[in-house]
C-alpha cells in the first residue's frame, strides 16, 4: 500500500532535523516539518496527525523504533477485519542500556480485544506508542485532558477506546527505548 512519511522534528538538538533533511528529502512520500522553536509533545504530535489525509495514523518516536517490515500492512488488515476497533497494538521489546530486557505487554495469546476499561485497569501503560496504530478520524477531535495529561500516550488510548476496543496483535513488531531522557 502506498504510505507518507511525516516527520515533524520539535526543535531537537541531537541534529535530527539534519540527519533527516539530508537523508530523506528527495522522497515524494516524506514531508519534514521543522520547529524552530520547541512547541511541546502535545502540539507537535498535532501538528504532525494534523499534515495526514491517511485513514491510519502510526507514531514512531525519534527514540523507538520499527523492527518489522509488515508491521503497518498486519496492523491495517487487522483493523480493516475489525471495524469496531479504534486502534490496533503489537508487542514491543523493551531496550535498556543497549540491551533487550523484556517483551511488553506480552498479553494473553486468547485475547485480542481490550474496552477501555480493560485498558484504564493495568499498571501504566499498555501498548508502547511505538506500536499503535489508530483510525485517523478518532484523532480529529482530541479533548484538552488528553492533550494536557503528563501521560499523553496512557490517556490517547483511554481516549481512543470511547469509539471501540483496542486490538491487539500478539507480534513483537517494534523496540521501546527506556532511558533517562523519556
Amino acid at each position: 500500500r502506498d504510505s507518507n512519511i511525516i516527520v515533524c522534528d520539535d526543535a531537537s538538538t541531537d541534529g535530527t532535523s539534519d540527519i533527516v533533511t539530508e537523508n530523506y528529502s528527495e522522497f515524494k512520500n516524506v514531508s519534514i516539518h521543522i520547529n524552530w522553536e520547541n512547541i511541546g509533545v502535545s502540539r507537535n504530535f498535532l501538528k504532525c496527525i494534523n499534515q495526514s489525509t491517511a485513514k491510519y495514523i502510526a507514531i514512531c518516536e525519534g527514540d523507538d523504533l520499527w523492527n518489522d517490515q509488515f508491521k503497518l500492512q498486519k496492523q491495517i488488515d487487522a483493523l480493516e477485519k475489525n471495524p469496531d476497533c479504534s486502534f490496533c497494538f503489537t508487542d514491543v521489546n523493551t531496550l535498556e542500556n543497549d540491551k533487550i530486557t523484556g517483551v511488553q505487554p506480552n498479553l494473553s495469546r486468547t485475547k485480542q480485544k481490550f474496552t477501555g476499561i480493560e485498558l484504564a485497569n493495568r499498571p501504566g501503560s499498555i501498548a508502547q506508542t511505538c506500536s499503535l496504530l489508530i483510525r485517523r478520524k478518532y484523532l480529529e477531535n482530541i479533548p484538552e485532558w488528553v492533550l494536557k495529561s503528563y501521560t499523553l500516550d496512557w490517556c490517547l488510548q483511554i481516549y481512543l477506546s470511547k469509539f471501540g476496543p483496542a486490538f491487539y496483535l500478539p507480534e513483537t513488531t517494534a523496540t521501546y527505548r527506556i532511558h533517562d531522557q523519556g
